[in-house]
């Protein structure tokens, strides 16, 4: 057994009886968790996740105009197929921009395009920040254009790095809407429960960082974001600082979207050698 394995044994029985004595507030945090995701990450992620799947699944290239798929060309050097997942990211949102992606293979590139398509889902940043935190869908609004007018820019200074190396895995099997919806549904399923279950390990370690270190509120706020955005980045409205500062902070930890959000993104494309550090340098 290596070294680094007895590291990882002892770590792992030391966090086991941390949660154990902590274990009355564990339970309180892990149910405080399930009740977010059930209420403002699974609502808005599920169907669009579902009909992200089945709308590449009849190729939705195909009836995109080609005005956008000449603009997406000659502005980002993204082919049709790219054009259709990179539409689909912007409606959809993290991770399931990852999901779109699995089937490339040897694209040295990936951790660009995978950064580039990289969103929060719309409903989220509208009715979760916008709302909850600004009390604005506007600012939602604003908030969304930003972080893609944000994403243009980044793939267009970078788009002469797309080289097309990979190929796709084409689906030879014509499925029946209903095979092709049953499928969505329970890659969907699938997709939600694993990143439910990263969300309460994130969450879980959180709360352990700033019960240990007694992190005061203002910090803990912006650990939390910058661990686990979904459920940090609400609390927010309660920093007792200008609009203006809020809303910066805001557009800031929205575009980085939390070590969880990506460590979700990168398991789901797991297939992929992904050099998490360069996907990092994208987002950063």
């Amino acid at each position: 057994m290596k070294k680094k394995d007895y590291f990882v044994i002892y770590f792992l029985l030391i966090l086991d009886l941390v949660i154990l004595i902590n274990s009355k507030n564990i339970m309180n945090n892990i149910f405080y968790t399930s009740k977010l995701f059930i209420k403002n990450i699974f609502p808005s992620m599920f169907p669009t996740m579902i009909i992200a799947n089945m709308l590449i699944n009849l190729k939705i290239e195909k009836i995109i105009p080609k005005f956008i798929k000449l603009f997406f060309k000659k502005m980002f050097n993204l082919n049709e197929k790219l054009t259709s997942i990179y539409i689909l990211s912007m409606l959809s949102g993290s991770p399931t921009n990852a999901l779109l992606l699995k089937d490339y293979e040897n694209d040295k590139n990936i951790e660009l395009i995978l950064a580039t398509t990289s969103f929060l889902n719309p409903l989220f940043i509208i009715g979760g920040v916008g709302i909850k935190v600004f009390n604005s869908a506007k600012v939602g609004f604003i908030l969304l254009i930003l972080l893609y007018i944000y994403s243009f820019i980044k793939l267009y200074f970078n788009r002469n790095k797309i080289t097309y190396t990979y190929y796709l895995k084409e689906d030879k099997n014509n499925n029946s809407f209903f095979n092709n919806f049953k499928e969505s549904v329970n890659k969907s399923i699938s997709t939600c429960l694993n990143i439910f279950a990263i969300i309460l390990v994130f969450n879980v370690l959180i709360f352990l960082i700033i019960k240990i270190f007694n992190i005061n509120y203002s910090l803990n706020i912006i650990l939390s974001s910058l661990i686990e955005i979904t459920s940090g980045i609400i609390k927010i409205k309660n920093l007792n600082i200008d609009f203006i500062y809020k809303f910066i902070i805001s557009f800031v930890l929205l575009n980085f979207q939390g070590i969880c959000l990506q460590s979700q993104t990168i398991f789901l494309i797991k297939n992929k050698k992904i050099r998490y550090f360069k996907y990092l340098i994208y987002k950063l």
